[in-house]
């Protein structure tokens, strides 16, 4: 609930941001990786709730908010994907971090029978680290 308050704040930087490409002197690796942690927050918080209202996985509305949830991973990745190289090697930690929670939650969708909801996700965030 908390991160859905703050999402104008987060349209706000990601708006900021866009228009920075041009800016020399904005502090990008701050506000894209305030950006990063909040998104990640996010979906972190998404999937604690998501497991801990349905931990057996047998409603199907789980299983679809876990793959929304994984989905919001990759938009991370692919935000971050969006700077140049430098940014990125300082925002190495969020790709770990997201690629990290898109292991624990496709493990869990694994083990609850939705092995297919996860693939292309995995398959693009390792494309990624590499």
């Amino acid at each position: 609930e908390v991160y859905n308050r703050l999402a104008d704040r987060l349209l706000q930087l990601k708006s900021k941001l866009n228009k920075a490409h041009e800016v020399p002197d904005f502090p990008r690796v701050r506000t894209v990786g305030l950006v990063a942690r909040f998104m990640l927050g996010r979906c972190m918080a998404l999937y604690q709730t998501t497991s801990c209202r349905d931990p057996t996985c047998r409603r199907e509305d789980t299983a679809e908010a876990l793959r929304d949830v994984l989905r919001d991973l990759v938009s991370i990745v692919k935000f971050i994907n969006e700077w140049d190289i430098s940014l990125r090697e300082e925002l190495y930690w969020a790709i770990y971090n997201t690629s990290i929670l898109a292991l624990r939650i496709a493990r869990f969708l694994r083990l609850h029978g939705f092995p297919s909801f996860c693939v292309q996700a995995l398959d693009w965030l390792m494309q990624s680290i590499n």
